[in-house]
């Protein structure tokens, strides 16, 4: 069974066709095997965390958390829907 978790307001299919590589980012995070091109505006709609980094802040480290489950958050942050299959991810 897969559990599909709404943590934002709605589904934004045109917005998730920019994850993970948006062309207009200015936020790069740091994830442990990869780099993520998102937009701060748009991370920080659904993320208290987010809305609070100042405009210098470029980069974001996030490596050590676990890579699946830190894209899952930020994809469904973006737009998307976070999906576990047991509750125990959650």
């Amino acid at each position: 069974m897969t559990l599909r978790i709404k943590i934002n307001e709605k589904i934004d299919d045109k917005l998730l066709e920019n994850f993970p590589l948006d062309p207009y980012a200015d936020l790069h995070i740091t994830t442990r095997y990869s780099t993520l091109q998102l937009s701060t505006a748009y991370l920080a709609i659904e993320s208290n965390t987010f809305a609070q980094l100042t405009p210098e802040i470029t980069t974001y480290d996030l490596s050590q958390f676990d890579e699946e489950c830190v894209v899952a958050v930020l994809k469904s942050l973006y737009g998307g829907c976070l999906e576990c299959s047991n509750v125990n991810e959650l």
